[in-house]
């Protein structure tokens, strides 16, 4: 499982928007493509969480956009 502060590190550099970060944690609910992470940004993610152990699918990534899947899918490594 991997804790909110390096899932946070993780994620920061993926989303382009000001203050979307913030957002994402504010609302773990919230579509991360709305807040900015692209389909290049989420191949870049999926290999940093791959890095801590993590494995995530392109198309579950875009099925499910948000914080809440992420911490759902660190929990499964």
């Amino acid at each position: 499982m991997i804790d909110d502060t390096t899932l946070k590190n993780i994620l920061a550099p993926h989303l382009g928007e000001d203050g979307a970060l913030e957002a994402a944690f504010a609302d773990p609910d919230a579509d991360l493509v709305e807040l900015g992470l692209d389909s290049l940004s989420s191949f870049a993610l999926i290999d940093d969480l791959q890095e801590h152990g993590v494995t995530v699918e392109f198309t579950e990534l875009i099925s499910t956009p948000t914080l809440n899947f992420l911490r759902e899918a660190s929990e499964r490594a």
